[in-house]
């Protein structure tokens, strides 16, 4: 199943200047960890740059996509297309596979994606880089909303689920 998963602020920002809005260590191992662990995350090429060392994710299967033909990364398999990734989720239909981000790989897949786990944060930040709106989206409903969780940070947040009503019925 495809999800896609990411920690939003009240206006559904998601990052600032390449960097991360929010790091709460409690979302990040207990909502991003959790469920990514030994499984399969989607991520695009300006996302790795983020990550320290520009290593991918351990104890995960990391796709990379990039329009890059030249790029490579070790512990990484690389995916130059929507249509190699779709083809890519067709022979791994029964994988957990989730987008991680970024702002555009994010909006390439989020059509494709059954569910997403959103990360709702009770703060708002400058941003400039947004997660679709999935309250204003038609095809997307509610399914789940966990509990407020006050972060060591001193923010606020909770756990919502949503599903896509265009691939859930199918």
């Amino acid at each position: 199943m495809l999800r896609a998963i990411v920690a939003v602020d009240r206006q559904w920002g998601i990052g600032f200047q390449g960097d991360l809005l929010f790091s709460i260590p409690e979302d990040q191992k207990g909502v991003f960890r959790a469920h990514t662990i030994g499984n399969t995350v989607v991520l695009g090429r300006k996302t790795l740059d983020t990550f320290p060392g520009r290593k991918v994710l351990p104890g995960r299967t990391n796709l990379v996509m990039t329009r890059d033909e030249q790029f490579i990364v070790p512990g990484a398999e690389i995916i130059h297309s929507l249509d190699s990734f779709l083809a890519y989720l067709k022979v791994h239909s029964e994988d957990d596979i989730y987008v991680i981000g970024g702002e555009q790989i994010y909006s390439l897949l989020l059509p494709f994606c059954e569910e997403a786990i959103v990360t709702y944060v009770d703060a708002q930040r400058d941003a400039d880089a947004f997660f679709t709106n999935l309250d204003a989206a038609e095809s997307w409903r509610i399914d789940d909303i966990g509990p407020w969780i006050s972060s060591v940070t001193g923010l606020a947040f909770r756990v919502l689920k949503y599903q896509n009503l265009r691939i859930k019925g199918r």
